[in-house]
């Protein structure tokens, strides 16, 4: 004869184990189908653990894809933000040329002149021009 073994408590078993004990052991007739219930209880875990290690590896899968993903996307903002900065960098250069340009053009420039329809209209400073 088989050896018996006892249950845990029921405190420590989750409501859907219990649920499903009392289910399959609920008269004395089930009792006797004990071995066949142990068995397919067996083969359920079985299949949870075979699904668990599939799920296993496919999150390993997926987060290694994600990392591939994650490191280019990094090194493409990286790109993108070394690009920004030199853009930055040349739209300052310009603006301060542009500035000192400027402050040339006035120190060198004190007259202005009038062209309408290519042809000159009017000479003199700002002063004496009246727009």
């Amino acid at each position: 004869m088989d050896s018996l073994q006892s249950l845990p408590p029921l405190s420590t078993l989750s409501t859907s184990v219990s649920s499903a004990l009392n289910a399959k052991l609920g008269t004395n007739h089930d009792l006797t189908q004990a071995p066949s219930i142990v068995a397919e209880f067996l083969t359920q875990c079985d299949d949870l653990e075979r699904n668990l290690v599939h799920l296993n590896r496919t999150l390993e899968s997926n987060l290694a894809s994600y990392a591939s993903f994650s490191n280019r996307i990094g090194h493409l903002f990286g790109i993108v933000n070394s690009k920004l900065t030199d853009l930055g960098s040349s739209v300052c250069l310009r603006s301060s040329v542009s500035a000192h340009s400027m402050e040339e053009v006035d120190v060198l420039c004190d007259r202005l002149g009038i062209f309408v329809d290519g042809a000159l209209q009017c000479i003199g400073n700002e002063k004496e021009v009246n727009l």
